[in-house]
């Protein structure tokens, strides 16, 4: 499941960042350049997020390198502290580290160490502590998708909701459509244990406008029922050979019906009912 949070993230994420530098970490970096690092052979995986950072006025360049989390991970500190090094080694740049946390509650990581000498430190940036109030009025349907990872205080979740659907409807453009917003909704809302409310709110707002099979769980659904096709199939295929089998020892007629369920591997009654239909 933490795959689909990841692509929405991976898509989204530097219009987020922007976001985030602005309202929540109260730096903006004006120029970003990709940069490219490929650790596979020492890391399970690339960088989320990686970005030379420039800024005209100060004549400041370093290096941005963005995790996203959805659940605890125990060596968060010392994988950080890994892809540290490697991206010092190679590009040779100051480094800003940060783990944007968007599971549920706050998390309980480390992100500080101090032996002798040696310090490290990343930013941990837990979603759900900022308000949602920061999002919900944002003109940029990445930035709005973030109001419900926020923290709704005594708010209802539900209304919530509502007021995101109609602010998407809004501020959607060509290359982010409604739907598409619908969809990476869906996934939150499974992330934050909301599907039964956005399911309500979707069937009010726009049981017309969209369409169930771009539904991240109906997808799901669909990919569920394709596996358990496809092992069912294979057991009846399995079935018809077996019984494929017993049949024609039955008619070579030189095996017991005890030795036909032993070499079947199927009970001696198995054997009777298709000696019967044979019959």
């Amino acid at each position: 499941m933490a795959q689909d949070y990841d692509k929405i993230f991976k898509e989204n994420i530097e219009s987020i960042y922007l976001t985030l530098s602005q309202r929540v970490l109260k730096y903006k970096p004006l120029v970003l350049d990709d940069m490219m690092l490929d650790l596979q052979r020492t890391i399970e995986r690339k960088p989320d997020f990686l970005k030379k950072v420039q800024n005209p006025l100060t004549g400041e360049i370093y290096l941005l390198h963005i995790e996203i989390q959805s659940s605890d991970e125990p060596e968060m500190l010392y994988r950080m502290y890994e892809y540290r090094a490697l991206m010092f080694r190679k590009f040779k740049l100051n480094i800003k580290q940060i783990v944007i946390y968007v599971g549920v509650g706050i998390s309980k990581m480390k992100n500080s160490f101090e032996d002798g000498k040696n310090k490290f430190h990343f930013e941990l940036l837990n979603i759900q502590s900022i308000p949602y109030q920061k999002f919900i009025e944002s003109n940029n349907p990445e930035e709005l998708l973030l109001t419900i990872l926020g923290n709704f205080e005594k708010d209802s979740v539900e209304a919530i909701l509502e007021k995101m659907i109609e602010r998407a409807k809004k501020v959607v453009n060509e290359t982010f459509s409604l739907e598409k917003f619908v969809v990476q909704l869906e996934a939150f809302a499974q992330l934050r244990n909301f599907i039964e409310p956005y399911k309500l709110i979707i069937n009010k707002i726009m049981p017309i406008e969209f369409k169930p099979e771009n539904s991240f769980l109906y997808k799901k659904g669909q990919e569920a029922g394709e596996k358990r096709g496809k092992i069912l199939g294979e057991k009846r295929g399995e079935k018809k050979k077996r019984d494929d089998m017993i049949l024609a020892l039955l008619k070579i007629g030189k095996n017991s019906i005890d030795d036909i369920a032993t070499v079947a591997q199927v009970n001696i009654e198995y054997v009777k009912k298709i000696a019967e239909k044979l019959k």
